[in-house]
């Protein structure tokens, strides 16, 4: 993307990382994929706010404009909205301590409760900070699932749409992302059909992983039993590596083991 892409867009990209106005951003998406700026555009999808990066999207998949999308499902985050502060270990031991102040004619805790009540405060402390990162870590951009979901739906006509789901089921950086891009494909007939026919073994042993679901990954494994390519073609070791971990059958997997071990 040239700056001058850049300078020259600049009323289009400040309304469209803001996302506030419908019809304006509604004519900035319209303007810039009439004038295919796909690098200008991808780069919004990635940063630009979500009513903008919805558009954005469904006007690239209107006319199969698939890699910035593939670019978004794999590196775009969630937008995050302010959250709520959460008190401090110091003003969560006030809280427990509020009924242990002495008062003017009261003697003071003894020392062995405080301890006890500090104890009680540094923990609860702790679970709340672990809970925040828990949190953070999580990442539910509605973009990304838009986007695996409106391809996933092309699949049956579109070998643009499968190549690009692969891609997302092998490169996302969400693990969900991930996922979801592989149950649909591992889930259509007729994708794996052209898989299988293809030779991509390689493709399907990165959809078992992918999928996280040993129903799912069982399942491939023994239609790859089912279609071993030539112990000459590169896919073999990793068809008989990914039986040798997967393949609901045991005697199946054992011999995949031995023949590995060969």
């Amino acid at each position: 993307m040239s700056i001058e892409s850049v300078a020259r867009f600049a009323r289009q990209i400040s309304m469209l990382m803001e996302g506030a106005l419908t019809r304006e951003v509604t004519k900035a998406v319209a303007q810039l994929t009439a004038e295919k700026q796909w690098d200008l555009l991808s780069h919004l999808l990635l940063t630009g706010a979500e009513m903008s990066a919805r558009q954005i999207a469904d006007a690239l998949l209107e006319i199969e404009v698939f890699e910035p999308l593939v670019t978004a499902a794999c590196l775009r985050r969630e937008a995050r909205r302010p959250g709520i502060s959460v008190p401090g270990h110091a003003a969560s031991a006030r809280k427990i301590f509020r009924d242990f102040e002495k008062d003017d004619e009261g003697a003071g805790v003894p020392e062995h409760i405080m301890r006890e009540a500090e104890a009680i405060a540094a923990a609860s402390e702790q679970s709340r900070q672990i809970a925040m990162r828990q949190e953070a870590a999580l990442d539910r951009d509605p973009i990304r699932a838009h986007i695996v979901g409106e391809l996933g739906g092309r699949l049956n006509t579109s070998d643009a749409a499968l190549d690009a789901l692969l891609v997302i089921a092998r490169a996302s950086a969400w693990e969900d992302t991930r996922r979801e891009a592989a149950m649909k494909l591992a889930n259509n007939d007729i994708a794996m059909g052209k898989l299988l026919r293809a030779g991509r073994v390689e493709d399907i042993v990165t959809l078992g992983e992918a999928s996280a679901s040993r129903a799912v990954a069982g399942r491939l494994a023994g239609t790859l039993a089912d279609s071993m390519p030539e112990t000459s073609e590169p896919g073999y070791r990793a068809a008989l590596e990914f039986m040798a971990k997967h393949h609901p059958d045991a005697g199946r997997q054992r011999e995949a083991r031995d023949e590995l071990q060969e």
